[in-house]
């Protein structure tokens, strides 16, 4: 049970990276694309995302459909909310960093801001994964971790591919 529980955790903090990663990769998007990793936000590595778009594969029943449809859904509202608010941040930095009153405690005091949204999306983000999770049956959970730890390998070969170049 503790095992299952260090591998659980582990799928989301991953997930979790793969988020709080994707704006690096924003600028090679386009390569990234063609070896078959998007960084579009419906690809970011999540549990959630991959049961919806591979959904056949993992022969989910109605019931699980509509278990993970619910608990995705339940989050929907504050996701939209945090980005509205992220894409409101960056244009308020944009405006400190060119204005007369830029100070650096102002810009520290936006960046913790920011900081503490983001870590509450990441936790939200984890806990509807880990309650997906609880929802797979033991066998969907082995296909998804497999899935998962490939996806995490192409993610490290890119990685690796630019921080070469």
């Amino acid at each position: 049970m503790k095992h299952q529980l260090t591998k659980t955790m582990g799928l989301a903090m991953v997930g979790a990276a793969l988020l709080v990663a994707a704006p690096v990769f924003a600028s090679s998007h386009n390569s990234s694309a063609s070896e078959g990793v998007s960084w579009h936000s419906h690809d970011r590595g999540s549990i959630i995302d991959l049961l919806q778009k591979r959904a056949k594969e993992f022969n989910l029943t109605a019931d699980q459909k509509d278990k993970i449809k619910a608990l995705r859904a339940t989050n929907e509202t504050e996701r939209k909310a945090f980005w509205a608010e992220m894409k409101k941040d960056r244009q308020e930095m944009r405006q400190l960093i060119q204005s007369k009153d830029y100070t650096e405690d102002k810009a520290k005091e936006m960046i913790a801001a920011k900081s503490e949204a983001r870590q509450k999306m990441m936790l939200m983000r984890a806990n509807t994964a880990h309650q997906v999770w609880l929802v797979l049956t033991p066998e969907q959970q082995q296909k998804v971790q497999a899935m998962m730890e490939k996806r995490e390998a192409k993610v490290k070969a890119i990685m690796e591919k630019h921080s070469k170049s």
